[in-house]
């Protein structure tokens, strides 16, 4: 309801601008801050408006602070016009999102918006358990390119295949331990995957297992292969 009055009356955005410093540099639209547990937890997803993420732009704009604003966007719905007006400030937030929107940012992100995403979304990626099509592979290959510090990347039982792969191998090297669990990634994927680790030591850790690799002889002298 503040973020409608905001629409229509802009003093308040300096209002809201304090009040984002309050909490902690913390914006929270998550149903599950606001549940109480001794009730029914089943709740609808909070549907954003392009014009209610319009706002919450330029409240973070507005905030003019070294630290980043965290953004909380569990149990939440966004269109591709409300991403629209959330891109030009993902650089300023550290973004929290559960995984069917997370794969609405990667397939509606663009080249000139990669670099943004890839920094809001942190050290950590987590995608397991979710379909990725080659669409949603390009955009993870684009925050991968832009991606620094990132430690931990899940891509366990998404249905990868060798095709989709090639996607991401180019920037491969800048995650540090890769989980590649539970996809039907064949013996030319596996292949693929052994070249890019053996030449960057940056890589700590590659799990493999569950996937359609017959010859493992070849990642038998590497122990950051996990592959039984």
């Amino acid at each position: 309801m503040l973020l409608h009055c905001c629409s229509v009356s802009v003093g308040l955005y300096s209002v809201l601008t304090v009040c984002c410093s309050c909490f902690y540099h913390k914006l929270d639209f998550s149903c599950r801050s606001a549940l109480d547990l001794t009730t029914n937890t089943d709740s609808e997803p909070l549907h954003l408006t392009a014009d209610d993420c319009r706002v919450m732009s330029r409240v973070i704009q507005r905030a003019h602070s070294d630290t980043k604003t965290r953004l909380i966007l569990q149990d939440c719905e966004i269109h591709t016009a409300g991403m629209d007006q959330l891109f030009p400030v993902l650089h300023s937030v550290q973004l929290c999102c559960d995984k069917p929107l997370l794969l609405q940012f990667l397939t509606h992100v663009r080249p000139e918006k990669a670099q943004c995403l890839s920094r809001a979304l942190g050290e950590e990626l987590d995608l397991s358990q979710t379909q990725l099509d080659l669409q949603v592979c390009r955009g993870l290959e684009l925050i991968l390119e832009y991606s620094e510090g990132l430690t931990e990347l899940d891509l366990s039982q998404c249905c990868l295949t060798d095709h989709s792969l090639d996607l991401l191998l180019p920037n491969l090297h800048k995650a540090q331990n890769i989980d590649f669990s539970g996809n039907s990634i064949t013996d030319a994927g596996a292949e693929k995957i052994h070249r890019i680790v053996t030449r960057n030591s940056n890589i700590k850790t590659v799990r493999l297992f569950n996937n359609r690799i017959e010859s493992r002889e070849l990642f038998r002298t590497d122990p950051r292969f996990e592959i039984w």
